[in-house]
């Protein structure tokens, strides 16, 4: 007799409990994964870069995201004009993610700085600006910052 008032007991303080954890739960993937756009893969940027802390040209990278949940990190290789390697790591909130960019070296606070994109056409396009400090040259730059998703073919 004992053993079914354990299992009826048990079985109220489930039932109480449950609907708690189940919206616990639910909001905790709505938090991690809900409304996301799909970044993850090889992007290819266009900015202004200020070459030399002389004159502004075009510069490129290719770009690698990976993605957990909200948290994004790219690994940035820039082939123009100089070759360097930057680190890109944010947070996506809608359709919009941005974070900081570091120099791959993280030596100093040079080459560090901000950015911010917004994700457009089902996460084929990004358009924002990005924002750093060059102490080198004691200057801090902004520019329009351009993402084209490069396709599985390498275009």
């Amino acid at each position: 007799m004992d053993e079914i008032w354990v299992k009826v007991i048990v079985g109220v303080i489930a039932g109480a409990v449950l609907p708690y954890l189940g919206k616990g739960i639910i909001a905790l993937y709505d938090r991690l994964f809900r409304d996301l756009p799909f970044i993850k893969g090889n992007w290819r940027t266009t900015y202004r870069y200020v070459k030399d802390g002389e004159t502004e040209v075009e510069a490129s990278e290719i770009v690698e995201v990976s993605k957990t949940g909200r948290w994004a990190t790219g690994v940035a290789q820039m082939h123009n004009p100089v070759h360097r390697k930057w680190e890109l790591k944010g947070e996506l909130r809608g359709r919009y993610w941005a974070g900081r960019v570091y120099a791959a070296d993280r030596k100093t606070l040079s080459g560090s700085g901000v950015f911010q994109l917004k994700v457009l056409e089902n996460g084929k396009v990004m358009e924002g600006f990005m924002l750093w400090y060059d102490a080198a040259l004691d200057r801090i730059y902004s520019t329009s910052y351009s993402w084209r998703k490069v396709d599985k073919s390498g275009a």
